[in-house]
């Protein structure tokens, strides 16, 4: 089996792995609450369905980009609507406080079982929520946020009470989609990247809800562990402190953004007049909004049919909007630049300057923008002529004629002990030459490192090769004296 044959396996049994985890969690917390099974077949569902469908995508990640970014800025506009209360923790806020009441779902002291399991879920939350701070914005980041949110399902299925109703927790669903969403949108901002082109100013703002969502959930895990007086957590509180809210104070600045856009929103798709935005934020409409929007607005004029179908027909509107702004972004000269635009072009667009800052935060910690594909191909190509190049040099050249695959057994009787470095470096000379440019930067780490071995053996026999060559031999020298 081939390493990716390997990698695959892994990924099988780490999902399997979740799935035995997630089942004995949900057996243990949940089914106590007498909740309904469709909870617990649903979560198994998202788990295994969920590295398959990043693999879909990942697939057809050239062709979906553009349409992806207009699907998750949509996504994260109507998400946003109906989830205000989420974006500024009114209901993370309420349940910290319900945890102190004495009728409380989770008030387990003396039920050692179940308080075992709470202790072992707020670690791992704490650990997953560390670890995203971490995180560079790439599809490990997505697939770090999924299963932030499969626990958050869970967590939320508890904090809800006897009996998590599908109404009670559509929320989480609706966040679990969107990281679903996520992991292989942000693997074709990785495309986007890797070939020289800037991130699509429409696929940046979902991601800052989504990091500060899986931050704010972390913090909720540790404050259960509070709770339950366990010192050692108000340390891991000061960590995600410093590792976590300066991500969730960039979410409620989205967030507040999003507000103002729901406020000119809300006329467009009820008929209606502008909402205030403390009136949005203090959640008295948008409820009744977010009800007009899922089951059609209520027929008040004499075209009952348009009024129902207004909300569809708004969404439609936004849509082509957006299709026709990357259709726009995507034209030479505006947002989605080569790397080698002309600076002067890029400084007159706001939104432009926005996105280059964030490459270039993002490019002091991801790879391949410091080395582009076609940069790593070249370098391949390069490293595999000082190959021939010094078998010329130990008097083996390679005859045009011989392929590099039939040359290699010649270059395995010169370095017998530099087997795997030869093999390493053949092959991936042998992938750059037919098109198939590695994505992975480590594999140009591996070839480097393989040169230098060689290289290191290549420059002792030539300086041996050169000192034999200067001593002249003691026959030779006495023939030529008779």
């Amino acid at each position: 089996m081939t390493l990716l044959h390997w990698a695959e396996v892994g990924i099988l049994f780490e999902a399997l792995a979740e799935v035995v985890w997630a089942t004995l969690w949900y057996c243990a917390l949940v089914q106590p609450t007498q909740g309904p099974g469709w909870v617990a077949l649903a979560l198994l569902a998202v788990i295994l369905g969920a590295e398959r469908l990043s693999r879909w995508l990942d697939r057809r990640r050239e062709r979906l980009a553009p349409w992806g970014a207009i699907v998750a800025m949509t996504g994260f506009i109507l998400v946003a609507v109906g989830m205000t209360g989420w974006l500024f923790l009114r209901e993370f806020s309420e349940t910290l406080f319900e945890l102190f009441s004495p009728g409380s779902v989770i008030h387990l002291k003396g039920e050692w079982g179940r308080w075992g399991w709470h202790v072992a879920a707020m670690l791992l939350l704490t650990w997953r929520g560390v670890r995203l701070g971490k995180l560079r914005i790439d599809s490990d980041g997505a697939v770090a946020s999924l299963r932030l949110g499969i626990l958050m399902l869970l967590l939320y299925g508890v904090f809800q009470g006897v009996r998590p109703t599908l109404t009670a927790m559509w929320p989480a669903f609706l966040l679990l989609a969107l990281n679903l969403s996520s992991i292989g949108i942000l693997r074709m901002v990785d495309l986007f990247q890797s070939r020289g082109g800037a991130v699509p100013i429409a696929a940046l703002p979902w991601w800052f809800f989504i990091v500060g969502m899986g931050v704010a959930l972390a913090l909720l895990g540790v404050g259960v562990g509070a709770f339950l007086e366990r010192p050692a957590e108000w340390l891991s509180w000061a960590i995600m402190a410093l590792v976590g809210i300066p991500l969730v104070v960039v979410a409620f600045v989205f967030g507040a953004v999003v507000l103002l856009l729901v406020s000119w929103l809300i006329p467009l798709l009820t008929g209606g007049t502008a909402v205030p935005l403390p009136d949005i934020v203090g959640g008295e409409k948008l409820p009744k909004f977010v009800e007009q929007l899922l089951q059609g607005v209520e027929p008040t004029s004499q075209w009952p049919l348009i009024d129902r179908l207004l909300p569809g027909l708004a969404l439609l509107a936004i849509l082509g909007l957006l299709a026709l702004v990357m259709i726009e972004l995507r034209s030479p000269g505006t947002l989605l630049l080569p790397l080698r635009a002309k600076e002067g072009m890029e400084e007159r667009l706001p939104l432009s300057r926005l996105a280059r800052g964030l490459r270039r935060s993002r490019g002091r910690r991801t790879p391949l923008n410091r080395m582009t594909r076609q940069h790593i191909a070249n370098r391949i190509r390069a490293i595999y002529q000082h190959l021939l190049d010094l078998a010329a040099a130990l008097e083996h050249p390679r005859p045009p004629a011989v392929t590099p695959l039939e040359f290699l057994p010649v270059l395995k009787a010169m370095f017998p002990d530099h087997l795997d470095a030869l093999e390493m470096l053949t092959y991936a000379y042998i992938q750059v030459r037919y098109g198939e440019i590695p994505e992975d930067p480590r594999v140009l780490e591996r070839v480097e490192q393989a040169w230098e071995s060689l290289a290191e053996e290549g420059a002792r026999r030539l300086q041996a090769k050169a000192a034999e060559g200067s001593t002249p031999k003691r026959g030779s020298h006495a023939a030529q004296k008779g």
